[in-house]
Formats: structure tokens, C-alpha cells, sequence
């Protein structure tokens, strides 16, 4: 079974709940950084993966981690359930696919900016408008800073690509008069 088919029903159940409880934002952070501690931490991801470790111990951990995270009552009981079906080890997978509900819901499209240098947060700012002004939502630009671009600036947004990079201006160039050479 793959991560998404299990993960996408529990994301989609924590949205529905998240929302009812208007707690969306913060659940969000949560199960990020539930995601970021079984990624990053060893000795967590071997506790929740390893099957000889009990339900009930696994319980005794998560609860410590609410009271440390500050969990609310409704998530800490997702996450209990989440240990009772034996799904914690498909966290990460299900905290990507509630970021991507959770856009959803949101009206949020996500867009990525690869520039040769870091763009400043006016730039951002601009770059942030366009982007509403082209798609008609509310968009958050993520930067990627990738030196061999040169210069320019290349958007992936919503499956499409807007590429002004040097980099790409000059392969335009090198194809055509390869065209002509030919």
C-alpha cells in the first residue's frame, strides 16, 4: 500500500476536524513538527517504527510529546488513533497531503522562485502580487537561490513554468542558431 493512499484519508479527516474545530493553523504546525521529529530524530523514528515497542508504550511517548507541544485535546486524540491503527509511520506522508488540503481549502496556490541571488521581501512582495493578479488567488512564494541561472528569474507555479532566467534566454539562443547551422 503506498504512503499516499493511506495518508490522504487521515489528512483528509484531520482537515474536517481541524476546521469544525477552527483549528486548521495550529494543526498544521503540529503535525509538521510531529513529521519533522519522526524525519530528524532517530530515537523517536526507531520507537515508532520498531514493532517490538507497544502500543501502549508508543502512547506513553506521544503523550509526554502533547504536553510538550501543547497539543489541543482533538489532535492529541487523532494522533492517539493515528498509534492505535499502527499509522504513525505514515506521519510525514500525511502532513504533505494536509498542507496540500489545507491550501486547498485556504484557496492557496504554492509557488517556487528560483533566482541566482535571494530576492529581497519587497521583491517578494511584488513578485506576490503578480502572482494573485495572474492566478486570481492567494499565492506564497517559497525562493530557491540556484547561482547557475545567472540572473533572471524562473516560477513554478500551478504545474507551469515561467522561465526569464539567462540561463534560459541563452539556450533559446544556442537552438536557434543550431536551427540555422542546420
Amino acid at each position: 500500500m503506498s504512503q499516499a493512499t493511506v495518508a490522504i484519508p487521515w489528512a483528509q479527516a484531520l482537515l474536517d476536524i481541524s476546521v469544525a474545530k477552527n483549528e486548521l493553523r495550529v494543526a498544521r504546525g503540529w503535525l509538521d513538527e510531529l513529521a519533522s521529529l519522526m524525519t530528524n530524530a532517530p530515537d523517536l523514528r526507531s520507537a515508532f517504527g520498531n514493532p517490538t515497542v507497544s502500543v501502549a508504550e508508543r502512547k506513553g511517548i506521544l503523550q509526554e510529546l502533547a504536553i510538550r507541544l501543547h497539543w489541543s485535546v482533538t489532535f492529541r486524540n487523532f494522533v492517539y488513533l493515528l498509534n492505535d491503527r499502527r499509522r504513525l509511520g505514515y506521519v510525514p506522508a500525511m502532513a504533505r497531503e494536509f498542507r496540500r488540503l489545507a491550501d486547498q481549502h485556504e484557496g492557496i496556490v504554492r509557488a517556487t522562485a528560483r533566482t541566482a541571488v535571494a530576492l529581497d521581501t519587497v521583491q517578494v512582495a511584488l513578485l506576490r502580487n503578480a502572482l494573485q493578479n495572474l492566478t486570481g488567488r492567494k499565492v506564497e512564494v517559497e525562493q530557491a537561490v540556484e547561482p547557475g541561472l545567472i540572473g533572471g528569474l524562473q516560477v513554478h507555479i500551478d504545474g507551469r513554468v515561467y522561465d526569464t532566467t539567462v540561463r534560459a534566454q541563452l539556450d533559446g539562443l544556442r537552438q536557434s542558431i543550431l536551427k540555422e547551422l542546420r
